[in-house]
């Protein structure tokens, strides 16, 4: 059974164009951290960090994804054609698969290198995220 995880605090509830946006202003000069943090209604620390630190770059809360945005965008999209082509993707084949497109595309990831392929974690976030995937059950 997969896990659904719920937050134990409100903090990150501020919307990342808002955040952006403010580093824009603290970088421009045109506002101060402290200023650009309250009209914009996100932390001060963070917004200090981003402005002083990552020069602006946002990352995603939590422990970082197997892929990366840009693999998972080929996956999602390889995926679709073997779809388009009657191929009916079952949750497991999209696993073994995405197994074997890190492998090879030598990208690191903490996939199951014994059984060769992704964890049902991985795959439902996968699939929260590309929602226009559809897969197929298989009837015995």
């Amino acid at each position: 059974m997969v896990r659904t995880h719920k937050r134990k605090t409100n903090g990150g509830e501020w919307s990342q164009e808002k955040m952006k946006e403010a580093v824009n202003k603290v970088q421009n000069k045109e506002l101060t951290l402290r200023k650009a943090a309250e009209i914009f209604a996100v932390p001060y620390t963070s917004l200090q960090r981003r402005v002083n630190l990552s020069r602006g770059i946002v990352k995603r809360r939590g422990e970082q994804p197997a892929l990366d945005e840009n693999a998972e965008t080929k996956l999602a999209d390889r995926l679709l054609h073997l779809a388009s082509r009657d191929f009916g993707i079952t949750p497991k084949a999209v696993r073994k698969y995405a197994f074997e497109f890190a492998e090879r595309q030598n990208i690191k990831h903490k996939f199951d290198k014994s059984s060769g392929i992704a964890g049902q974690d991985w795959f439902h976030r996968f699939m929260q995220r590309n929602k226009k995937l559809t897969i197929r059950r298989v009837c015995h």
